[in-house]
């Protein structure tokens, strides 16, 4: 296999992608993941259709800023767990 090979555009924005939703488990915040799913979702339009660099980047950003103002805070409350009810603080539990 040629390097040539590994230099195409869907390799390199999957490699970026898993780069960053690796990252993401030692960056808190729940930030980093939307950039990743939005480089994997870049390297697979490159594999249906063959875009320029400018429309990828372009695409990149829009995709990650979209899913990220879209789905983060209903993916920050799947991951810490909704509280239906408060404990009454004068109720004792033992």
């Amino acid at each position: 296999m040629d390097w040539n090979e590994f230099l195409k555009a869907e390799y390199i924005w999957a490699m970026i992608g898993v780069f960053l939703l690796i990252m993401e488990l030692f960056i808190p915040g729940l930030f980093v993941f939307f950039f990743g799913i939005g480089a994997l979702a870049v390297g697979i339009l490159c594999v249906l259709v063959d875009i320029g660099i400018n429309t990828q980047l372009l695409l990149f950003i829009a995709i990650s800023v979209v899913l990220m103002l879209v789905l983060r805070n209903w993916l920050k409350g799947v991951f810490l767990g909704f509280t239906r009810s408060r404990q009454d603080a004068s109720q004792n539990l033992s």
